[in-house]
C-alpha cells in the first residue's frame, strides 16, 4: 500500500516479478549426477546434494522467507507481515552480482548458476518442496570429502565472518 511504500520505499519489487528464462538443472549430469541429502537454510531454503564426482553442492532458492526461528512467534502477525514484505529489499539476483564483484576483486569462490529444479523423482523426499523452484546451485568448497581434490587446490577455507575478523586484525 501507499503508506508502506512511503515508509519503506519500492525496494526491488519490480525485479522480484520480472520473468526470466533459466535452464533446468540436469540432476543426472550436473556434478556427475546429484543425489539430494538434506534440507536446510534460513533466508533461503537450501537443498544439499552429493555429486557422483565426489563433490558436494547446495541449491539455494531465490525466494526469500522469514527465518524459521521467527516463524512461530511472528508468522501471521502485523510485524511478521512487515518483515516478510521487507524481504523484497533483498535483490533476487544478488548472488550473481556478488559473483561479478568477487571476480573483479580476485576473490576465489564457487560460481553460482541460476537454475530451476525439475519436477524429478530423483529429488525423492524433497520433490514436493523443491520441484520447480528457482534458485542457485554452487559447489560447497568447504565440504569436500577425503580423497577428493579440494576446490581450486585450496588447503584451507575461511568463512566470511572469520575472514572479516582476520582483515580487521591485519590486512595481510
Amino acid at each position: 500500500g501507499a503508506l508502506r511504500r512511503m515508509l519503506f520505499g519500492s525496494t526491488w519489487r519490480q525485479e522480484w516479478i520480472t520473468p526470466v528464462d533459466v535452464p533446468i538443472l540436469e540432476l543426472g549430469s550436473h556434478g556427475g549426477g546429484l543425489t539430494p541429502v538434506r534440507e536446510g537454510g534460513n533466508q533461503s531454503r537450501t537443498l544439499h546434494f552429493n555429486g557422483a564426482d565426489g563433490r558436494r553442492y547446495v541449491f539455494r532458492t531465490a525466494d526469500k522467507r522469514l527465518a524459521p526461528r521467527f516463524n512461530a512467534d511472528l508468522l501471521g502477525t502485523p510485524v511478521g507481515g512487515i518483515i516478510e514484505d521487507l524481504l523484497s529489499s533483498l535483490h533476487p539476483a544478488s548472488v550473481l552480482m556478488a559473483h561479478v564483484i568477487e571476480d573483479a576483486a580476485g576473490v576465489l569462490h564457487p560460481e553460482p548458476r541460476l537454475v530451476q529444479l525439475p519436477d524429478d523423482s530423483r529429488l525423492g523426499a524433497f520433490r514436493e518442496s523443491f520441484a520447480f523452484q528457482l534458485g542457485y546451485i554452487a559447489e560447497r568448497p568447504d565440504d569436500v570429502p577425503p580423497g577428493v581434490a579440494s576446490f581450486a587446490g585450496a588447503h584451507r577455507f575461511v568463512g566470511a565472518d572469520r575472514l572479516l575478523e582476520q582483515l580487521d586484525a591485519s590486512p595481510r
